[in-house]
């Protein structure tokens, strides 16, 4: 007798599971040899749906013992035959972002800074640097918030990784779509795991044509958890060792806005107190939302560095109007005519993105 079994595919250097619980190792996992995923063509972040024959009475003796995966059915809602002429994520075309989403609709004062000053698209590739780990949560859903309300077709998923055992309950109860975590009472190894398998299912999902936003909270946990299972990758006062900067970077890299379909967007959070002499990442991102700690004492609700802060193509997404508004504040607050602390508290006051922009008047 035959039960069914469905999960996402974790391939590993000698063998596969699914992972029938979650992103992390259970034991209702199903094992997968190294055979069957080159005969069916599979990758590290499918979804499969198969069979396992049921478990006699008994079995196993008391051991640890995987139910082995005996019949495919079908992999990301595909039937098993048909997903062999797939592409491959790596041979997708990147081109430049060209779909603008707006903020929602009852955007806060991050919203609304977000909407103006750093519009969002389908494929960035941004970060959230802040020394404030709470405001830098708070930059991430609003993102969310903006791609559940004007682009609902888009698949969310919120990455959280070494954050409080209580937080991740409360986004799995209030975020409007996929919660990943793996909390600070998981180990360094589980949190790798979360994280690499999150983003491969990501790609998976990408390279069949569906738009994908991941919000990874956060990048700087994650340079955390790759230190602390490479003892020759610790990180430093002024940073990550080389090596695991150019990991981060390479996560961050693989957003992009595919040719003629699909996309993959990351917004990364990053802690400025122990990354701030590291500038691997920055060089990479087309879109930052940076804080500015001056301001995140006085108003921490945007708590913008409007200077550094950007989105690469603002007017091929929103107009040369509203760029050109953009640029006027940012050149008014670099020029000390208008004070940083000043303008967050007038963005804080108003009720719109077009308000933010109309302050360049």
């Amino acid at each position: 007798m035959l039960l069914p079994v469905a999960g996402i595919l974790d391939v590993l250097d000698n063998y596969a599971f699914v992972r029938t619980s979650g992103y992390l190792p259970g034991v209702s996992d199903i094992y997968v040899s190294l055979s069957q995923v080159k005969r069916h063509g599979l990758r590290k972040g499918d979804a499969v749906v198969g069979a396992i024959r049921q478990p006699r009475d008994g079995e196993g003796n008391g051991r640890q013992k995987y139910n082995a995966l005996v019949k495919l059915d079908s992999v990301n809602g595909t039937a098993a035959t048909e997903v062999q002429e797939r592409v491959e994520f790596e041979k997708l075309t990147a081109v430049a972002v060209d779909t603008h989403v707006a903020v929602a609709e009852n955007a806060g004062p991050i919203g609304r800074a977000i909407g103006a000053l750093t519009p969002l698209a389908l494929g960035q590739r941004g970060l959230v640097t802040a020394y404030s780990p709470h405001l830098a949560a708070g930059v991430l859903r609003e993102i969310g918030a903006a791609f559940a309300e004007n682009s609902p077709e888009t698949h969310l998923m919120y990455v959280q990784v070494g954050g409080r055992p209580e937080l991740v309950t409360e986004l799995s109860r209030s975020f409007s779509g996929e919660v990943i975590a793996a909390a600070a009472d998981r180990s360094a190894e589980d949190q790798l795991t979360v994280v690499e398998l999150a983003f491969e299912r990501a790609k998976r999902l990408v390279e069949l044509g569906h738009d994908v936003v991941v919000l990874l909270d956060s990048l700087t946990a994650y340079g955390d958890a790759i230190s602390a299972v490479s003892p020759l990758q610790k990180g430093s006062i002024i940073g990550y060792e080389p090596a695991t900067a150019r990991a981060l970077s390479t996560l961050l890299a693989q957003a992009r806005n595919v040719e003629n379909g699909g996309s993959l967007a990351i917004y990364a959070a990053v802690d400025q107190l122990s990354t701030a002499n590291d500038r691997e990442q920055e060089r990479v991102a087309n879109w930052l939302y940076t804080t500015d700690i001056t301001v995140e004492g006085v108003c921490p609700e945007p708590g913008i560095d409007v200077i550094s802060s950007f989105a690469l193509n603002t007017a091929e997404l929103v107009g040369e109007q509203a760029a050109n508004a953009v640029r006027q504040l940012r050149q008014a607050v670099q020029s000390g005519e208008l004070d940083s602390i000043e303008l967050n508290k007038q963005i804080a006051a108003t009720k719109s993105v077009h308000a933010v922009l109309q302050l360049a008047k």
